[in-house]
């Protein structure tokens, strides 16, 4: 941001001030339609209206006037009829200020709050790494030990079996400390990024290629014995 925007404005610099602000960003749109075999919720094609303020979302301790966020978003809300809608769901990542906002516009009774899946899958990740042993134990070739910590979820975890499995047939193999003394690399980047490089080049669209219409650059790495 500009000098000037995030003057007064707390941050987390040394200094307490900020370099950056938020953008609030809020889309309005229609699920009319179905999925024909799930029955899930189908957004309606166009006709959607984002509303983006960088600004603060609260409104000013002891005043009873809007949000900033609130007075940009109510007139587009009346525009699309959301006042009058029949099922008004919001979507979001659960912040408090979200469902002020919209309580404070729609009114608590009309208005359903659903937690954004995404959000829900990114702190069930989180509590699976958490369980899951430290990676300097795989990093110190250390892989039977991750199995004894592991094993144990995987009568309830298939994920968890298929991890035990796959180490132990592998196992001989995950001796990284030992190929980091001798001078090996134990990661394939350099593949992975050649695949997303070359994937890009022959999948381009409306494109199609022959065995001889894509040559492709061949290396070596040299390995120790």
């Amino acid at each position: 941001m500009r000098k000037d925007d995030v003057e007064g404005i707390a941050g987390k610099r040394e200094d307490g001030s900020a370099k950056t602000r938020e953008a609030k960003l809020a889309v309005i749109y229609a699920a009319e339609g179905r999925e024909p075999e799930t029955g899930a919720a189908l957004k309606d094609k166009g006709g959607e209206t984002p509303s983006c303020l960088i600004d603060s979302a609260a409104a000013a301790a002891g005043s009873r006037d809007p949000s900033d966020f609130a007075m940009r978003l109510d007139p587009e809300a009346l525009r699309r009829g959301l006042h009058g809608a029949e099922d008004l769901v919001v979507i979001s990542d659960g912040a408090e200020w979200m469902r002020n906002t919209c309580e404070e516009l729609f009114g608590g009774g009309k208005v359903a709050f659903a937690l954004d899946m995404f959000h829900t899958l990114e702190y069930a990740g989180d509590a699976a790494k958490a369980i899951f042993p430290d990676k300097a134990d795989l990093d110190a070739g250390r892989a039977a030990k991750v199995i004894r910590e592991i094993e144990p979820f995987s009568g309830r975890y298939k994920q968890v079996e298929a991890c035990c499995r796959y180490y132990r047939n592998n196992i001989e193999l995950m001796r990284y400390n030992h190929c980091r003394d001798q001078g090996m690399q134990i990661g394939s980047g350099g593949v992975e990024s050649g695949c997303k490089r070359y994937g890009l080049r022959l999948k381009l669209p409306g494109t199609r290629s022959g065995r001889r219409q894509a040559p492709m650059q061949c290396w070596c790495s040299k390995a120790a014995s």
